[in-house]
């Protein structure tokens, strides 16, 4: 199913053939921020992120990772991470996460690269993207509940509840679903400490 058929659907249960209240665009975001919180929740994906380091420089931009397992740097020594609450401050080696796209780096030095291991932020889809087999229900839910959450009235806010409660109800039954293929935190061979 692609994109725009799932919104298509949508459209229907909306009663908003001609976009009236909903535009593609608005409803586009919906289904990009479903995607984001479904991934949050999956831990799948794993790949890496490399940035070299520059004297004087401490914050580095890291847009699209949605978590930081571990980090190296170039001669394989493990990199602390820390959250951005004032533990790593004094770690000269320490890596505060300030946020899914914004790292600082206690003593960075020129030239010497960091490699994170990190689960990345899936890429925003368009119009004509495949919706992920498997997925299309609770997307649908959960695009219905936020689209009703804007509405003012106490129908409306109502309807989003529901529709977000039958959200988590399909997705909690995908994450248990090991025939889907998503990976599992317990599978995990390794430490891993999420931010």
């Amino acid at each position: 199913m692609l994109v725009k058929e799932l919104l298509q659907q949508l459209r229907n249960v909306l009663m908003d053939q001609e976009k009236t209240r909903w535009d593609d665009s608005e409803l586009l975001d919906y289904y990009n921020e479903c995607k984001r919180v479904m991934s949050a929740e999956r831990i799948e994906d794993k790949t890496t992120a490399t940035m070299t380091l520059q004297d004087d420089k401490f914050t580095y931009d890291t847009t699209g990772i949605l978590r930081y397992i571990s980090c190296k740097d170039a001669d394989g020594v493990v990199r602390p991470l820390y959250p951005d609450d004032g533990t790593g401050d004094n770690d000269g080696d320490g890596i505060i996460i300030q946020s899914y796209n914004r790292v600082y780096v206690t003593d960075p030095t020129t030239g010497t690269s960091l490699t994170f291991k990190i689960v990345a932020l899936p890429l925003a889809d368009n119009l004509e993207s495949d919706v992920r087999i498997g997925d299309e229900e609770a997307m649908k839910y959960y695009i219905l509940s936020k689209a009703y959450e804007k509405e003012d009235d106490t129908e409306n806010f109502a309807k989003s509840d529901t529709f977000y409660a039958k959200y988590s109800k399909i997705f909690e039954k995908l994450i248990d679903s090991a025939s889907v293929g998503y990976s599992y935190q317990q599978d995990q061979k390794t430490k891993t400490i999420f931010y």
